[in-house]
């Protein structure tokens, strides 16, 4: 048999049973419990129940108290002590900088940047497919093939993207128009 739970020390359930094997009669809500020992209030329950599940704390909904097995919880000296003290805030500093040693960079391509340029390159290659010619695609280049080809249209080319079963598509020269 595996001996009963007991909360790593000084983690937040530690320190809630901690403190209600000192003050049994006291009743705290997940609010409280998260302003006391700055927590997550959204998270206490959870970090709480193996400890609501073992009995050493009850809960009425948001409400926690202790549990009908608090006495087994050993409240030592030091116990005693860090029960009421916040759980040690992690600071919030940001990293330091060596400003002077910042390198300028181009601008980073954005995606609307990338996909025009994907764009001129579909219709610079559809733009050289002879009359009478056509190339097949993956379904996933379908949108992409029927932009490029819609301003082929404008310039007086005859093109036509099928649909080729359910995984390809495939675009088909009519008649050559204007080349770019």
């Amino acid at each position: 048999m595996s001996a009963p739970y007991t909360p790593q020390q000084n983690s937040l359930a530690w320190r809630v049973v901690a403190y209600f094997r000192r003050l049994p009669d006291e009743e705290l809500t997940h609010h409280d419990i998260a302003l006391k020992w700055h927590s997550d209030s959204k998270n206490v329950p959870k970090q709480l129940a193996e400890a609501v599940a073992s009995n050493l704390l009850k809960r009425d909904g948001l409400v926690f108290s202790a549990g009908a097995d608090i006495e087994r919880f050993d409240l030592t000296p030091q116990a005693l002590a860090i029960s009421d003290q916040p759980a040690p805030k992690k600071p919030r500093l940001a990293p330091l900088v060596d400003i002077e040693a910042i390198e300028f960079e181009d601008i980073p391509e954005t995606a609307a940047q990338a996909m025009a340029r994907v764009h001129q390159r579909w219709v610079a290659k559809i733009a050289t497919m002879p009359a009478g010619k056509s190339f097949s695609m993956p379904m996933a280049h379908r949108h992409a093939l029927r932009t490029a080809v819609t301003e082929l249209r404008k310039k007086g080319w005859k093109l036509s993207v099928l649909n080729e079963g359910e995984d390809h598509v495939r675009v088909v020269c009519f008649e050559v128009g204007d080349r770019p």
